[in-house]
């Protein structure tokens, strides 16, 4: 892997370089935004100070676009420092802009939500996150729907919600996998390998945080390459094996230490700490989880801060050392409910409170005060558990609305794939053709051949209008659809191909069941972007097979002129059954399409 430091360096320097010679004061606008960007993490105080010039150059050219941008920066400066009043001030700034664009006021959400987030209130950061999410999603932009998705994921799993971690991860890996993202795939990986390591499944999370070390190796994005070794290596630390653990976690530590990055450092440090305490070696512990526990601190991230104090607690309780591990305890409660709630304080004030003014009393006024009070914390629980439970009810409600909401809402996407692979299928210029055919051949005198095809045409239009309205149909009626499509468009085009349908012997045909109104639009796609255009005699193979797990494998071979001429079948446009076919079959993962070596297109569709 090469040196991440080094490249982020080159990367300021260019920068900086490229300012001192900017002539126009937009070109000097941009570059001061670039890199204030990048002195984010490496040098605060330059970081700051580029920030507050970029501001007043902005206003004073009246560029609110990059205005707004400055203040955004220069926010999350203040926020990698902890400084947030600083950075609240910023974004209060940077929102007052409006610049009409969903996709910038996206972006000002997120940096709302990581105010919130640093300072320990998850719900409000979600609720930001969101609100980022719907932005991104209206706008098309794909990356940082991703990028959302991720960072909720994220949220979900520091807050023990794996499964919801994993559900958002998993459709932010299938985006960047898309995107060729390998820095974002890395980080959906990291996020699975977390929740399934928080589901104790060791195995699925070392699966995914390998997966994620050879997407990264070699490359340049050391955040992501140290967490993954970080996770790896905090899974061996749960599964006991405590030399493996701290092979990675001393790894991530060399990278972390070259970035100087405080938050990195301080996961690494706590972990390793963790290792050596479960290894017996608690002077070692104490010592690096000391460390933590500073740049926990430094960086103001509470979760960290938060189990840094509590390992402390243990590490010194198992030492012997009770006065410092009760002190620990003491501050790791503290910071627990600034954390989680901030109502429990006042709580423990005020029953502390009582307790202290019970002792002044007389003995029986003492006991009568302490009775009083059960019965106020029993009449308290009741109170909780009667809220719980209508909190519980409504949480049900919510959920059987919100599932059957999903439901109806996928259905209509369903009925509307259905409707228009319908409508695709019943080509108006197909429909034309084949009646002009009919036509041409009762004034041509060929009234049997022209009787013949008409019944083919009836009985191919009746199967499609009867099989479009149906969930699923046996392989064999797909096929005889198929097969009349076939002799429709071979007698059309006045025998231009031959086609043959072979069947795996294996297959039931009967009992065997898939979506309608498949496998047409892939076969229309051969004989008119195929076959026609070569102007020879072509060939038509499809042949139906399944495999080890049960599903259909359809593959349709034609010779036609292949990818010859992709150009001018763009220009033309891409076939709208075969798009809408495709998302039926669940996306471009369902489909296989490449050009064979002896001329032509081979297409090999999965049906589940």
């Amino acid at each position: 892997m090469s040196s991440p430091a080094w490249n982020q360096t080159e990367t300021i320097k260019q920068l900086e370089l490229d300012l001192s010679e900017a002539s126009s004061d937009t070109t000097r606008l941009r570059l001061m935004n670039d890199l204030c960007w990048e002195y984010i993490r490496s040098n605060q105080e330059a970081g700051i100070e580029l920030g507050k010039k970029s501001i007043l150059l902005a206003e004073e050219i009246g560029d609110n676009i990059r205005l707004q941008n400055a203040y955004r920066y220069l926010c999350e400066t203040y926020i990698k420092h902890n400084q947030l009043d600083s950075a609240k001030a910023m974004i209060d700034l940077a929102i007052e802009i409006n610049t009409n664009d969903d996709i910038a006021l996206g972006k000002i959400y997120i940096n709302i939500a990581m105010i919130h987030e640093k300072s320990g209130d998850y719900g409000g950061a979600l609720s930001n996150y969101f609100k980022s999410l719907e932005l991104f999603e209206k706008s098309d932009y794909h990356f940082g729907v991703g990028w959302m998705k991720n960072v909720i994921g994220n949220i979900y799993t520091r807050r023990s919600d794996f499964k919801t971690a994993i559900r958002y991860a998993e459709e932010a890996y299938q985006i960047f996998e898309n995107l060729h993202s390998p820095q974002q795939a890395s980080k959906s990986l990291l996020i699975l390998g977390d929740s399934y390591q928080g589901l104790k499944d060791y195995d699925k999370a070392l699966e995914y945080l390998n997966i994620s070390l050879e997407l990264l190796e070699g490359s340049d994005y050391p955040f992501e390459y140290s967490g993954t070794l970080d996770g790896i290596g905090s899974v061996y630390l749960e599964m006991g094996n405590y030399d493996k653990a701290l092979e990675y976690l001393k790894q991530a530590l060399a990278i972390d230490d070259t970035l100087n990055s405080s938050f990195y450092q301080a996961i690494s440090y706590g972990n390793i700490a963790m290792a050596y305490s479960g290894k017996g070696d608690y002077e070692k512990a104490i010592e690096y989880n000391r460390k933590a526990l500073e740049l926990a601190k430094m960086n103001g991230t509470l979760d960290i801060l938060l189990s840094a104090t509590e390992y402390s607690a243990q590490y010194y309780s198992k030492m012997g050392n009770f006065q410092l591990a009760y002190e620990y305890r003491l501050l790791y409660d503290d910071i627990k409910d600034s954390l989680y709630s901030t109502a429990k304080s006042a709580q423990i004030i005020d029953i502390t409170t009582k307790y202290e003014t019970q002792k002044k009393e007389q003995e029986i006024e003492r006991l009568l005060a302490e009775r009083e009070n059960a019965e106020s914390e029993m009449i308290f629980r009741n109170a909780q558990l009667i809220a719980l439970s209508v909190l519980l009810v409504v949480l049900i409600i919510i959920a059987v609305l919100y599932v059957r909401m999903r439901t109806a809402k996928e259905q209509k996407r369903l009925n509307e794939l259905e409707n228009k692979a319908l409508r695709a299928q019943m080509n108006p210029h197909f429909i034309f053709n084949c009646l002009n055919s009919i036509q041409r051949l009762y004034v041509e005198g060929k009234e049997d051949l022209a009787n013949d095809y008409m019944a083919d045409f009836s009985s191919l239009l009746r199967r499609i209008l009867e099989n479009s309205g149906m969930e699923k149909i046996s392989l064999k009626e797909e096929i005889r659809s198929t097969v009349l499509y076939l002799d429709l468009e071979k007698m059309r085009t006045d025998h231009a191909f031959d086609y043959t349908i072979t069947v795996d012997p294996s297959i039931d045909q009967l009992n065997r069941f898939m979506p309608p109104l498949i496998l047409q639009p892939y076969v229309e796609n051969a004989i008119w972007h195929g076959i026609i255009p070569k102007k020879e005699k072509g060939k038509i193979d499809i042949q139906i097979e399944q495999n080890s797990r049960k599903e259909l494998i359809c593959t349709i071979r034609d010779n036609g002129v292949g990818f010859q001429k992709k150009n001018q079948r763009d220009k033309e446009g891409s076939s709208k059954g075969m798009s809408i076919t495709e998302k039926r079959l669940g996306g471009h993962r369902a489909l296989d399409i490449k050009e064979l070596a002896e001329g032509g297109i081979q297409i090999k569709i999965r049906i589940k």
